[in-house]
């Protein structure tokens, strides 16, 4: 029997264990983190990693607290997993919006050209009143603002039986199942 090792796995890391923020105009590693740490308040920067890229002059900074990141060589914001579908052709649509629901908080990622530009937290879902949810967090109005022309999500039929007419939704599931 082969053993794997471990150290050779690549790892996500939930977009529950993130911190995110866009920055413009810092280009050294040590002063982006500095700002960063300083900006969420955090009273222990060094038990935090930071990883970040650089998209169009912005650059997009994901930190998560070390404890939270797992023993491998590869470990990625769970953000960024979803310019693949775009990549590998699993889906058409190069301007989409992944939705991704963590307890009573969606995580809205959003992709133009395949690539990600952003990450929208809306905390308290309440999918007994999503009308009055999505109005207030102007929901409608992120996807237009981002161009997307598609909406993927996981085991929500209730956004898509809510945004279909809107927007193309599609289960993220079935395009994972169909393409595996």
């Amino acid at each position: 029997m082969m053993k794997i090792n471990s150290l050779n796995k690549i790892n996500f890391i939930k977009s529950t264990d993130l911190l995110y923020a866009q920055r413009t105009g810092i280009s050294k590693e040590d002063e982006l983190f500095n700002n960063l740490t300083a900006d969420f308040k955090l009273s222990k920067p060094f038990d935090y990693q930071i990883a970040f890229f650089k998209h169009n002059e912005i650059y997009h900074c994901f930190l998560a607290p070390v404890y939270k990141l797992k023993k491998s060589r590869f470990c990625f914001p769970e953000p960024l997993i979803f310019q693949a579908l775009f990549d590998e052709r699993f889906i058409e649509e190069s301007d989409y919006c992944v939705l991704n629901l963590y307890d009573q908080t969606l995580y809205l990622y959003f992709y133009q050209e395949g690539k990600f530009i952003n990450l929208k937290k809306i905390e308290n879902f309440n999918p007994g009143n999503m009308d009055l949810f999505f109005k207030q967090n102007r929901f409608t109005e992120l996807l237009k603002h981002y161009e997307s022309k598609l909406l993927l999500y996981q085991d929500l039929d209730t956004i898509k039986h809510y945004f279909s007419s809107q927007i193309k939704c599609l289960n993220l599931n079935d395009i994972l199942d169909k393409n595996s």
